[in-house]
Parts: structure tokens; sequence; C-alpha cells
């Protein structure tokens, strides 16, 4: 299985003491998370990239849209979506805070802050070595106290499906060229660019992605339940999704016997089958020898992170 990283962010409250995003890790904090999957979850405007090549350089959205985006969408490096079908401008993951209720407000709260990247720099992770990974990782830790201040840290959303007939759903990927091709992985695909990191609501990008790999309709989903925000420590974590156990009032066999390729288009689809698993014993054999159905896979990090958090009830 690829390894993963549980993702931290900073309890305001405590500050000397990150808190792990991850369901099962929760009660160690005695915070829920509850909150990350409805609307007291707030996204707000965090720092795009450091550039390993000039670190005192503006990090805010305004400057970097000013002189990086707009100069590679004017030349024709990227585009913005207006001359093609695709967008290449993308999302930055910065940082998370974590703010428990109060007698004032009853709420916990979680802030994602987000800046903007674009599609070239999320490519560079896949030619980076290991030794590059690593002193990016230690210059951000001498000049900002962040490891990941040279990184674009593009983030996603993976759906890790729950049938009306408690059976999990994943899939076995297929888009080639690609890393991840034949692989384990939920419903997954990289935010949607946003001009206002405040108009980020990630429940929306996991809707949107249920929709187009798996036909399932926002109206069919009903429960949402945060699972953990998971990175990839291949690429120093530069890679990261933030995930969820999606209930939907369909059952197992609309997935593994193929109804969903009725919905979703021929050239849309992004996974070649999808596989319903029964038990957790299943489950757990799964994640410890890769083995299901009598055939042997690798997962995801972003999906193999999230089954790793389903416990015997979920299937109950």
């Amino acid at each position: 299985m690829q390894e993963y990283t549980i993702e931290k962010i900073v309890n305001m409250e405590h500050k000397d003491r990150n808190i792990f995003l991850s369901r099962n890790l929760k009660n160690s904090f005695g915070v829920s998370y509850s909150s990350v999957g409805n609307d007291t979850v707030l996204s707000e405007y965090g720092l795009c990239r450091a550039d390993p090549e000039n670190p005192i350089q503006n990090r805010t959205i305004e400057w970097y849209d000013e002189n990086v985006l707009s100069p590679m969408i004017k030349n024709g490096k990227i585009s913005d979506g207006s001359n093609s079908p695709f967008d290449d401008r993308k999302m930055r993951y910065h940082r998370g805070k974590f703010y428990g209720s109060t007698a004032i407000d009853p709420r916990e709260i979680c802030i994602f802050e987000f800046g903007h990247s674009h599609f070239l720099e999320y490519k560079e992770k896949r030619n980076r070595t290991k030794e590059e990974t690593e002193r990016l990782t230690k210059m951000g830790i001498e000049r900002f106290n962040d490891p990941y201040a040279f990184f674009p840290r593009n983030p996603g959303v993976t759906g890790i499906i729950k049938t009306n007939d408690k059976r999990i759903i994943i899939g076995q990927r297929n888009v080639q060229p690609d890393k991840y091709d034949g692989l384990l992985q939920g419903a997954a695909g990289h935010l949607e660019f946003r001009q206002d990191p405040k108009d980020i609501i990630l429940r929306d990008d996991l809707y949107r992605e249920l929709n187009e790999e798996t036909g399932v309709s926002k109206n069919q989903v009903t429960n949402l339940e945060f699972l953990g925000l998971f990175s990839d420590p291949s690429v120093g974590g530069d890679d990261l999704d933030f995930c969820y156990l999606v209930d939907v009032d369909l059952p197992s066999n609309y997935f593994s016997e193929g109804g969903w390729k009725e919905i979703v288009p021929e050239k849309q689809r992004e996974h070649s089958q999808f596989f319903a698993i029964h038990n957790y014993n299943d489950l757990k054999e799964l994640l410890n020898s890769g083995k299901f159905e009598n055939r042997e896979f690798d997962i995801v990090f972003s999906t193999c992170g999230p089954l790793e958090q389903l416990v015997y009830k979920d299937f109950k």
C-alpha cells in the first residue's frame, strides 16, 4: 500500500499542540471534526508557494496573480479556461486552523487557508528527486518554519462511498499516462480554481467528483463524514486530499455490476471498474496484504488513508 501522512492543523486554543486531522485520532484531543463536513468549515486567504530562487519574494495572492499567473496566461504557457477546455490555475493549500466551541459561539470551526498555483507547478513533483524534495523541505523549515513553503500543495478531495446495503466501494483507476493507473482509488480530483479562496466549499468539489466519476448526484448522498486530510510522504507532502465517507442511497450492485457506466460517458470515466467490500474482515485483508477477490492491488495514498479510518460498525 502507498504510505500516507495524516496532516495536522493549528489548535488556536493551544498553539503548542497541533491537531491531527483524522477521524480515529480525534478523541485523543477531545475534539470533534464533524464541523469539517458542514457549514462551520471556512476557507480564507492563504499564501502561495515561496520561490526557491528568491525566498523573500511576495507570496500574497494578489502579487502572484499579477506577476505569475497573468503573464503565463498571456504568453500561452497556461490557460484560464477561456480558450481551452481546461483551467490550468489551481488552488494551493497553505494551512488549517481549529477553533473549539465557546460560550459565545458553540460551534467548532475549521478554517483552511488557500493560495493560488498552476498546473506546471503541480507537475514539478513528478520529476523532483528525493534529494531535491529533502532540500526544499529543510529550506522551508529554516526560512519559514514551514516544511511545505516551497511546494505548490495542490489539494484534492476523495470520496469513499458507502452504499445503502452497507458496502464500501472503491474503483480501479484507468487514466493513462498516470502514476496511479491500475491502483485502487475512490472518487477523487483536484479542487476547482476559485479567484476568491473564500468561495471554496469542500463538499461542493466532492459532489462534483462523485457525479463526474460515478454518476451519483448530490440528492443521492445521504450523509458526509470527514475521514481525514492525508498527504503523500514520497513527494514530501506535496500531494494531499480532503477525504470523506459518503453515504449514498444506492445499492452496491450499481457500482460493482456496472450500472454507473450507463450514466458516466466513456470518455469521462477514470475507473475501469468498481468493487464492493462486503465486510470489515475483507477490508483488513486488503489493507494488510493488498489482496481482494483473489487479486493483488496497490492503493493510492489518499484512498488507503481514509480506508484505514473505517471500523467494524461502518459495515453495520
